[in-house]
């Protein structure tokens, strides 16, 4: 996408988001290493939005980071961790699936 000239402030933060899930699941001998996607805007909004096939629009900003892990056999598990400082929620959301 970023090869073809298409341009969306959201981007960045999606194709961060394919390149840690692609890390992750890359075949290797040993422990797989974890991966962070740091998001300026909502992650459960914009990963909801790509995965249901829309184009991204009007995503509320809420800065944040969601570090993904997996187990060998086991799928990839993320969790998105709130930076901002009002904020101090966890929400759990798989990285191959679309958030919810």
């Amino acid at each position: 996408m970023a090869r073809r000239g298409v341009r969306s402030v959201y981007l960045p933060e999606v194709l961060a988001c394919e390149r840690a899930t692609l890390e992750l699941e890359l075949a290797r001998v040993g422990p797989v290493p974890s991966q962070t996607v740091r998001f300026l805007h909502d992650p459960a909004e914009l990963l909801g939005t790509s995965a249901a096939g829309r184009r991204p629009c009007c995503i509320a900003v809420r800065p944040c980071t969601l570090p993904g892990e997996k187990a060998a056999g086991e799928p990839i598990r993320g969790r998105v961790a709130t930076i901002e400082p009002r904020c101090t929620t966890f929400e759990h959301h798989d990285l191959r699936e679309a958030p919810r």
